[in-house]
């Protein structure tokens, strides 16, 4: 099976979130030339957050989809043989690509989304949308320190394909109606963690 490249599926994504609307009319920013830090978020460091359920709350929430999720984070992808940072480098505000990546009840597969965030409108909250019209949610920092994902209308995930130039082999919907609408996380490593953006 051939790795497809997560550093691929966000260049377009940062160089739009960067960009302004009217680039002739604008000059471009400059670059940025070390990490920001995005609200709570140090875009230096790597960070994942992960929450499993276990069979009992599968079993007491009979319409939740969603097995187990993960909002994963590294500084730099490699792509072509180039480190390329996930940090918006041209972005007016600061800005960074995550990966998603979901199971399910009843599917083998993984399902791996391309998130862009921003800060949101308090220090502890980002702003986070799945790249090609996938849908939005917010991170939230808790006081406890864990990290909550609010699902208000919903967000997508895909099952990759074997190769580059194939299409993704499906979507799957994280619906906030199927018991879906907030996910509480924790922070951790391994696991879903070191899943890369790959057919199963």
């Amino acid at each position: 099976m051939k790795k497809l490249s997560f550093a691929k599926l966000t260049l377009g994504c940062l160089a739009l979130g960067g960009a302004p609307a009217l680039a002739d009319a604008l000059p471009e920013p400059a670059a940025r030339t070390t990490a920001p830090v995005i609200g709570f978020f140090d875009a230096a460091k790597p960070h994942c957050y992960v929450r499993e359920y276990d069979k009992a709350h599968m079993v007491a929430h009979p319409k939740q989809k969603v097995t187990a999720i993960a909002f994963s984070y590294q500084p730099t992808q490699t792509s072509e043989g180039q480190e390329i940072p996930m940090w918006d480098q041209y972005a007016d505000t600061p800005a960074f690509s995550a990966m998603m990546v979901v199971t399910f009840r009843n599917e083998k597969r993984t399902g791996f989304g391309s998130a862009y965030c921003k800060a949101g409108p308090k220090a502890d909250v980002l702003n986070c949308g799945i790249d090609g019209d996938g849908g939005s949610f917010t991170l939230t920092a808790k006081a406890d320190g864990k990290f909550r994902i609010d699902n208000p209308t919903g967000f997508t995930v895909a099952y990759p394909s074997k190769t580059d130039d194939e299409p993704d082999e499906g979507y799957e919907q994280i619906d906030p109606k199927d018991d879906q609408d907030s996910f509480l996380l924790s922070d951790a490593k391994g696991g879903l963690c070191d899943k890369e953006w790959k057919a199963d």
